[in-house]
């Protein structure tokens, strides 16, 4: 069994930018009690299917080839930075994606081919955002939470080419993520 999601990944502009924000926070708040998600780790998870066997991997696989081959490229923009699940009580520091809707379609089509096949899709309201932080103590980190919800984030621009396939790793240093296959969006 692996644990498995798909999401699209980032240009290096876009993870330099976000890259840039997290230092900041962390060279300012470096003490908080939070998990920070290296740069080369940040993505936008369209779907978690959790634990798969190799039959289920292979399902996942072709849900999302044939989500990819009926999907165009498009541009997306990394702009806004919010906290969920409200800034009183932060669990989940986040930049936000805006794509117009787009990755929101993909993963409406991935999991409706899916669904049939017994994988139950997320019944929370999807809102593209790139994680960058978690806090099990979300009393100790309200400053942080300020900081990061002020700070000025130029948007950057960014192109999604494709949806990747990912087994995570869960390791006392964090999640590490290993590819399992990519596919490509049309021209």
């Amino acid at each position: 069994m692996k644990r498995v999601f798909a999401a699209v990944d980032l240009s290096e502009n876009a993870r330099s930018a976000a890259g840039d924000h997290v230092r900041r926070l962390r060279d300012e708040f470096g003490d908080a009690n939070v998990k920070w998600v290296a740069p080369a780790n940040l993505h936008l998870t369209l779907s978690f299917f959790g634990d798969c066997s190799p039959e289920q991997i292979s399902l996942v696989k072709a849900a999302v080839s044939e989500t990819a081959s009926e999907s165009s490229r498009f541009s997306a923009f990394l702009k806004g930075a919010g906290v969920f699940p409200r800034p009183a009580s932060p669990k989940v520091f986040w930049l936000g994606i805006d794509d117009g809707g787009k990755s929101a379609e993909m993963k409406k089509r991935i999991e409706g081919i899916l669904e049939p096949e017994g994988f139950q899709s997320e019944k929370k309201r999807f809102r593209p955002h790139l994680t960058i932080a978690r806090s099990r103590d979300p009393g100790s980190v309200k400053a942080l939470a300020e900081r990061h919800l002020s700070a000025e984030f130029e948007p950057v621009e960014f192109e999604i080419t494709r949806i990747t396939i990912y087994e995570s790793i869960l390791t006392p240093a964090g999640s590490e993520y290993s590819v399992i296959d990519t596919a490509e969006l049309c021209g």
